[in-house]
């Protein structure tokens, strides 16, 4: 059964470990955060598909708080360090001129705001309520970083927005055929 690792996630401390004790050490960052990025990218919904989906929402609450904690950690800093990024960071620059590690880096926010976005930006969106500058600076991050010449970085982020400009065109227009009076 899946419930035990998704409990083992979740329902310890785990995330906060992660998120707390390694995620701001240069030497654990890119792995860190490639980890949080498997676990923001989990669909409990397909996970529990033979379930009622009260179980999946039963983790929402998991994953507001990955986000705002990840972001957090991000975007302003936790515990006395300032934050990793700023949001108005010059990324292609950044990536230009960064070592191997810095590039990694970026390509890991990538992903892991692609990823959680993804899977999960309702509910990035639900926790914004309390704090939405955190979700404005996460998606400015993200902006910045498609301007990096790195293909793979780049095509990760252009297939992220294509889904979400897909998902907000669907959304926001309906299409309506002309009906025949109007044809005529």
């Amino acid at each position: 059964r899946r419930a035990r690792p998704l409990r083992y996630i979740f329902e310890t401390q785990l995330v906060k470990t992660l998120v707390y004790n390694f995620l701001p050490q240069p030497n654990f960052r890119n792995d860190v955060l490639a980890c949080l990025t498997e676990i923001g990218s989990l669909d409990i919904g397909v996970i529990y598909e033979q379930l009622t989906t009260d179980v999946g929402a039963a983790y929402d609450g998991h994953f507001e708080t990955l986000f705002t904690e990840v972001a957090t950690a991000i975007c302003v800093g936790i515990g006395g360090a300032g934050p990793m990024v700023l949001p108005d960071t010059d990324m292609a620059t950044a990536f230009a001129n960064g070592s191997d590690i810095d590039q990694t880096f970026i390509q890991n926010l990538a992903l892991f705001y692609t990823c959680f976005f993804r899977q999960h930006l309702p509910l990035a969106e639900k926790a914004a309520a309390a704090n939405p500058l955190l979700l404005q600076q996460s998606m400015q991050l993200l902006v910045n970083i498609s301007a990096v010449e790195d293909q793979e970085t780049f095509k990760t982020c252009l297939e992220y927005w294509n889904i979400l400009a897909s998902d907000l065109y669907h959304t926001e227009c309906t299409f309506q055929p002309p009906t025949a009076s109007a044809l005529v």
